[in-house]
């Protein structure tokens, strides 16, 4: 079982509008620890530091962090610009689970799982083996989806779970998603974030 525990990345400055959202999200689970792992982070406190100083964008380093975040601690992890909906209990049945922009990618704007799963395990495992990349988004979901998918100890969420629109489409504030735990409201926060 997934343990009652919130995690989110942030930069050293957060938006107001982000701010409220994580408000939102712990003001759902007043019964949960919140985690906020903010920049600057001590690479020496991490198992994975020693990538930091490579990463060339801040989607990078908090793609590091995320996994490690919820492989020591287990829980369900959130970007900041996730706007909540409903909480996030009924999902803590599952040993691992990752919302999908299309029901294939396994995209770690939002994820969840046990403590130590494998799945997570053999993400981090990747890194020590050599895997590295400069390209941004190398830690993102294509690199979730190359190593996770297919496990029978991972559940792929339907794409209204946290996305039911996508990045290229035009914003749509103010619309409800009630069959949505929160909406991904594709700020792209991190891409202009100079480490």
């Amino acid at each position: 079982m997934i343990p009652k525990i919130l995690h989110r990345v942030v930069p050293q400055v957060i938006p107001n509008r982000f701010e409220e959202f994580w408000q939102g999200w712990c003001d759902l689970h007043p019964d949960w620890v919140h985690m906020t792992w903010q920049d600057p982070l001590d690479a020496d406190r991490w198992r994975l530091g020693f990538l930091f100083d490579r990463c060339t964008a801040g989607a990078q380093l908090a793609g590091l962090v995320r996994l490690e975040a919820v492989w020591e601690h287990g829980g369900v992890y959130l970007d900041m610009d996730v706007e909540p909906v409903r909480p996030l209990d009924e999902l803590l049945d599952n040993q691992c689970f990752f919302g999908s922009e299309d029901g294939t990618i396994l995209t770690d704007a939002v994820f969840g799982a046990e403590r130590h799963h494998a799945g997570i395990g053999a993400c981090l495992q990747r890194f020590f083996d050599g895997f590295w990349s400069p390209d941004p988004s190398a830690t993102g979901p294509r690199f979730t989806t190359a190593t996770l998918a297919g496990r029978s100890d991972v559940t792929v969420l339907p794409k209204d779970a946290f996305y039911p629109y996508l990045w290229d489409e035009p914003e749509r504030a103010g619309e409800q998603f009630p069959g949505s735990f929160g909406v991904h409201r594709w700020n792209h926060s991190w891409k202009d974030w100079d480490k």
